[in-house]
């Protein structure tokens, strides 16, 4: 049916339809479960990033994120920090890393959460079109100084599947 209208649509032009198309589809499988490494990388099908604090937004108008935080400083919550952008080439195993520091002194544990959508420049990872993917729990560092409490986030991607790790 596909194959008529396209031929109708493009009357004069040379049409090309392969054989057997469906097999394509299944032929990729084969090659894919026999060997991981015959996909070497994907497009993004969405834009992921983390939920954030940040000390400063551009828009005044955003005052319903606007929090205090435990030392008593101002920021905003909910800020969606993009990692990697909805049509990016993605390598195998290539490693998206940012450093994040805790939004207040006494925060001791951290819940990362991650979230997709297919718009490019989300702003908060509340706005229309975004969805958690999923989170984790960092434990930060006690042990140094409230400055040097930086805690690393790491994402793998690998073959459709993401792994986090901190």
């Amino acid at each position: 049916m596909l194959q008529r209208v396209i031929q109708k649509e493009f009357k004069g032009r040379k049409i090309v339809v392969p054989h057997d198309v469906g097999m394509v589809v299944l032929k990729g499988a084969v090659v894919f479960g026999h060997d991981t490494g015959a996909i070497s990388e994907r497009i993004a099908k969405y834009t992921y990033g983390v939920s954030a604090y940040s000390p400063s937004i551009e828009v005044e108008d955003d005052e319903k994120y606007k929090i205090v935080n435990g030392d008593g400083y101002v920021e905003y919550e909910n800020i969606f920090t993009k990692h990697v952008e909805i049509g990016q080439s993605i390598q195998c195993d290539e490693r998206f890393q940012r450093q994040y520091h805790p939004s207040h002194s006494k925060k001791y544990i951290i819940t990362v959460k991650l979230f997709a959508t297919q718009k490019e420049n989300p702003k908060y990872v509340t706005d229309l079109g975004c969805f958690k993917v999923g989170e984790m729990r960092v434990d930060v560092d006690t042990k140094v100084s409230y400055e040097d409490r930086n805690y690393c986030q790491l994402i793998v991607w690998r073959h459709g599947n993401t792994r986090k790790r901190a």
